[in-house]
């Protein structure tokens, strides 16, 4: 008679004494570990806390917005932009050194209405520098950077300039 016990997920061999095996035992503790983290993030949340550091989150009025701090925001946009979370004090000082649209006039809240913006595309030869970037307004309902799609700062302001015109010459009829 076999005195090997079966896994009772896998009908691997288990452990020595044990009803599962060293997979399906790490599988459950990785699974418990996912469980721990999500329930963290969830309760963080729930109290107006940043998901990834647990600081206080900024207060977006944005739907299906997750919730976080200026520092974790900028490590964010860093990482989609540059590829590397490590260069958000460079957005930071762009922010600081403009925090109103350039387009709407409107104060940005960084992580609340901001979106960033390349000034000329990237698929227009743009980079990912510093001075091509810039904040624009988004509030989830007015998305500047999106209205602007992958026209250059000139090419949207001469576009807005044209379209004001002719709502000007409109209304004077």
């Amino acid at each position: 008679m076999d005195s090997t016990r079966k896994c009772k997920f896998c009908d691997n061999v288990s452990l020595a004494g044990g009803v599962v095996c060293g997979t399906c035992m790490q599988n459950r503790r990785n699974k418990q570990a996912r469980t721990q983290a999500s329930n963290s993030r969830n309760e963080k949340t729930t109290k107006g806390l940043c998901f990834m550091c647990g600081n206080d989150a900024v207060k977006s009025q944005r739907r299906k917005k997750v919730p976080l701090c200026e520092k974790c925001y900028l490590k964010r946009t860093a990482t989609t932009h540059f590829g590397n979370k490590e260069r958000w004090m460079e957005l930071h000082s762009l922010y600081e050194q403009q925090s109103v649209c350039p387009y709407t006039g409107i104060k940005l809240k960084l992580g609340v209405d901001t979106s960033l913006d390349h000034k000329i595309p990237i698929s227009k030869g743009g980079t990912n520098l510093i001075d091509n970037l810039q904040w624009v307004f988004d509030d989830g309902d007015i998305d500047i950077n999106m209205v602007k799609c992958d026209l250059t700062d000139s090419q949207f302001r001469f576009l807005v300039e044209r379209i004001a015109d002719n709502i000007r010459n409109q209304v004077a009829e």
